[in-house]
């Protein structure tokens, strides 16, 4: 009897034992099937990861390839710009070489305008001194027009009263009044234009 239990309890330890094996089996192949799934999908997301690291690679690639000729066309922009600034640098230094000229002939221009001013300031007074002259000789012409008028008429007056008396008399004596109230008038006329 007692071999016989001891058997069944060597037996019943095995199938325990068995028991146990095919749990941690199960335990190992689910740990192995969710292992497997989770390296599945971490494929996948690599996949995808590659998929559009390769992605942003190749639209790196286009962009870097627009960069580089718009650089290589920057380039040539600058060469260009280099060229004209040299140009317009020449071109400046013309502008000022002939601004200097100019400013030359400006200047010397300005120094025969100012001396011309000066000479239409002077020519404007003397203008006026011959205006005032002729304005003063005018009122003596005049003056002496008017004295000469009122001995004329004096003349006529006495040639009226005497007209009667003696005709021939008269007339000698008028011709020679006359005309040295005539002779009279003309001097002074003379001198004053003179003067």
């Amino acid at each position: 009897m007692d071999g016989h239990q001891s058997s069944q309890s060597l037996l019943i330890t095995l199938l325990q034992l068995v028991d146990r094996q095919a749990k941690a089996f199960q335990l190992i192949d689910e740990r192995v099937a969710l292992l497997e799934t989770l390296f599945t999908k971490f494929v996948q997301t690599a996949r995808k990861n590659d998929d559009k690291a390769l992605d942003i690679l190749l639209t790196s690639a286009e962009k870097l390839s627009k960069v580089e000729e718009k650089s290589d066309r920057n380039e040539d922009k600058c060469a260009k710009l280099f060229v004209e600034e040299k140009d317009l640098e020449e071109q400046v230094t013309g502008l000022k070489e002939k601004y200097g000229d100019m400013k030359l002939s400006l200047e010397s221009l300005s120094g025969k305008v100012n001396a011309h001013e000066e000479k239409e300031e002077n020519l404007g007074e003397r203008i006026k001194t011959v205006d005032g002259r002729v304005d003063y000789l005018r009122s003596q012409l005049n003056s002496k027009f008017n004295h000469a008028w009122q001995n004329l008429k004096m003349v006529y007056e006495e040639v009226s009263v005497l007209k009667g008396k003696n005709k021939k008399n008269y007339s000698q004596n008028w011709k020679l009044r006359l005309m040295k109230k005539k002779r009279e008038w003309t001097m002074s006329s003379v001198t004053l234009l003179t003067s």
